[in-house]
């Protein structure tokens, strides 16, 4: 395992967000969207046996926090943003000095491989180059990258910024991606067994439709139940659920291990955390063609985004309900994602 050197961008007060969507996004600053993103970061890489170390420290200079890396002899560094400019997506960033340039590409396209799931944008050029001091390789003297997650001016991905799970979803694409950068497996907890050799498991059972499950059965000992890239504990982690989280089951394998589907990401768990109900078929499915991005509400009409889908995903319609003006609004389901839609965006 290596010695990580993290960092939430900014500090508290700083990076202030633009006076018209500061409202949207429910604080001033860019540090406290980025710090909650670096703590389920920090908290995925520690329970894959790495290291972090915290390199910003509400430190004001970014020189700084490079400097950080290096005394503490850092293997690598990752800071966490949002951006602003009016753009849309995540970018990421290696310094445009050279020096380790290629190992830092290498982890910027490791990183980006995950988050653009998450929130791919319209840049032509995702993965750049730019002289920003805390990923200056020169001074941290290791591979070094810089994540701007989101634009804080975007209507788009201020949507996204405030769905219901954007931090968690962020921080462990950004783990994962650097977990797959070290070749780390991470650590097995929750009930997992070592089966890093073992052969392909069996498919037992198929789930058409998905089939619905909550966490349950995780102790004070094993808080989290490991997501991995992969039916076993050979494979890296891309995200932690603990009880009372719902996902949905694709695919139940011999080994025990499900396929499942956490709001649009797909990953792998131990079956014996979870409580599995069988759906029977939706009676209609509708495919969301009016928009490029459509908000999914916890209530009809209501002022929360649970989730977001793109143009042409396929959703379940389960029910439906009247908003406050008696118009009625479709209840769909999504992978692990449930709400309202407006229907004119969809047929």
């Amino acid at each position: 395992m290596v010695k990580i050197g993290l960092d939430a961008g900014h500090y508290a007060g700083d990076g202030r967000v633009d006076k018209d969507f500061r409202a949207a996004l429910g604080t001033k600053d860019e540090y406290t969207l980025n710090l909650r993103v670096y703590k389920v970061v920090e908290r995925i890489l520690e329970s894959s046996g790495h290291t972090v170390i915290d390199i910003g420290r509400q430190e004001q200079s970014v020189t700084v926090r490079a400097k950080r890396a290096a005394q503490n002899e850092c293997d690598l560094v990752v800071s966490i943003h949002h951006n602003a400019g009016r753009g849309r997506g995540a970018t990421l960033f290696r310094h445009k000095n050279g020096t380790m340039g290629s190992a830092s590409r290498r982890l910027q396209e490791s990183i980006y491989a995950h988050v653009e799931k998450i929130n791919r944008g319209n840049r032509s050029t995702p993965i750049n180059k730019e002289e920003f001091g805390v990923i200056n390789c020169d001074v941290t003297k290791c591979p070094s990258v810089l994540v701007e997650c989101a634009f804080m001016d975007n209507c788009t991905d201020i949507g996204l910024i405030n769905s219901a799970g954007y931090a968690e979803r962020m921080g462990a694409a950004i783990a994962a991606g650097i977990n797959d950068y070290t070749g780390a497996a991470g650590n097995t907890g929750s009930g997992e067994t070592d089966d890093k050799h073992a052969p392909v498991p069996a498919v037992v059972k198929t789930y058409n439709p998905a089939a619905y499950a909550k966490v349950r059965g995780l102790t004070k000992a094993d808080s989290h139940l490991n997501v991995r890239s992969g039916p076993g504990t050979g494979h890296g982690i891309l995200r932690q659920l603990a009880n009372g989280n719902e996902v949905d089951v694709l695919t139940l394998y011999s080994n025990n291990w499900a396929k499942v589907n956490i709001v649009g990401q797909q990953g792998y768990v131990h079956a014996d955390y979870l409580d599995i109900q069988e759906r029977k078929p939706a009676k209609r499915i509708v495919t969301v063609t009016g928009c490029t991005a459509l908000n999914v509400r916890t209530i009809p009409n209501g002022p929360v985004v649970a989730g977001i889908v793109k143009a042409g995903t396929v959703l379940d319609v389960i029910g439906s309900g009247k908003d406050s003006d008696g118009d009625t609004w479709l209840q769909v389901r999504h992978g692990g994602l449930a709400g309202f839609i407006w229907p004119k965006y969809v047929e």
